[in-house]
């Protein structure tokens, strides 16, 4: 395995059978699956003497993809150290990757800028949109864009209806639950603000168990159920099981250091250490959550996986380690 790039960016997207993984080694972004998250293969890597190496970074997957011959492709984004937002796809039974340019005029994004993107369809699932969130260093908001059949990356307007003010450099997360996609993001006011999109608009976040839980809690229905003490600037990472369990993942400091925790139905825990100004993702692997992070020893970044057995979180394995 390629040696991980201290405090990279991740990203993870299921495929399949598989766990897709992406992270930066130096001047290359690999791509690593898996079955198990115990044991990785190198996939794919692309080679850009100009990556921001400790930019962000997302992916996605679309089935039937119009952007690439309506095949099963794979998505990954990055941002170049001149702050231009790249785009690369590849079928999943071909090794190479093409470019997709963004189109002139698109807004640039910062140093600071975290991305999040994914595939939307429609009611009846006839019509597919590939989406890009990021922040904007001009104003405290996110700027979403959109593409449809064979069309180009255009900016929509439908997050500025809904958004409370972004704190600069936020991260953002997503999680999908059918047709819905889940995003968190942390405000100006320090607030992890929650949101629900399908394919046509967004709205404050209404599903029905996390509704239950501001209630008792006496919170606002756009503020998601994550503690006072979440650090500033907080890392992200989310998802949601089949049977609707919502698992948000974010820093929070205990007795001076500051540890990764898991907030499920209102119920926090505690998963390992935070190396700081690390990322943090989440993915389901058989239903069960998984939490990739950097966790440091003998001054070596050691990527890992960890996951809940019900009880407890453990390390599921490890990915990689710097040299």
């Amino acid at each position: 395995m390629h040696p991980l790039y201290w405090r990279s960016a991740i990203a993870s997207i299921p495929v399949e059978k598989k766990i897709h993984l992406f992270y930066r080694s130096h001047e290359q972004i690999v791509e690593a699956s898996s079955e198990d998250c115990k044991t990785w293969t190198t996939v794919s890597t692309i080679t850009d003497e100009e990556a921001q190496e400790q930019s962000a970074l997302t992916a996605f997957y679309c089935e039937k993809d119009t952007t690439n011959g309506e095949k099963p492709s794979i998505h990954i984004i990055y941002i170049d150290s001149r702050m231009r937002l790249r785009e690369f796809v590849r079928a999943l039974d071909a090794p190479s990757w093409k470019e997709l340019p963004f189109p002139v005029g698109t807004p640039a994004p910062f140093y600071t800028t975290k991305l999040i993107s994914g595939a939307c369809h429609d009611d009846k699932g006839e019509e597919t949109r590939h989406w890009l969130c990021y922040s904007c260093p001009t104003d405290t908001r996110l700027i979403e864009l959109g593409r449809s059949v064979q069309g180009e990356w255009k900016e929509h307007k439908g997050l500025l209806t809904v958004l409370d003010h972004v704190m600069p450099g936020s991260d953002i997360t997503t999680s999908q639950e059918g047709s819905t996609t889940h995003l968190l993001y942390q405000t100006s006011g320090d607030r992890v603000i929650s949101l629900g999109g399908d394919y046509y608009q967004w709205t404050h976040n209404i599903r029905s168990n996390v509704e239950a839980i501001l209630m008792r809690l006496g919170l606002e229905m756009n503020t998601m159920v994550v503690p006072t003490d979440t650090i500033f600037n907080t890392p992200l990472a989310s998802c949601i099981d089949s049977k609707g369990k919502y698992y948000v993942f974010f820093v929070k400091e205990v007795e001076g250091e500051n540890y990764v925790h898991a907030i499920v139905d209102g119920e926090q825990t505690s998963v390992a250490l935070w190396t700081e100004g690390s990322f943090v993702g989440a993915v389901l692997l058989n239903d069960k959550p998984v939490l990739f992070m950097d966790q440091v020893a003998n001054e070596e970044a050691h990527l890992c996986a960890f996951t809940n057995d019900g009880s407890s979180w453990s390390l599921l394995g490890e990915v990689t380690k710097s040299s």
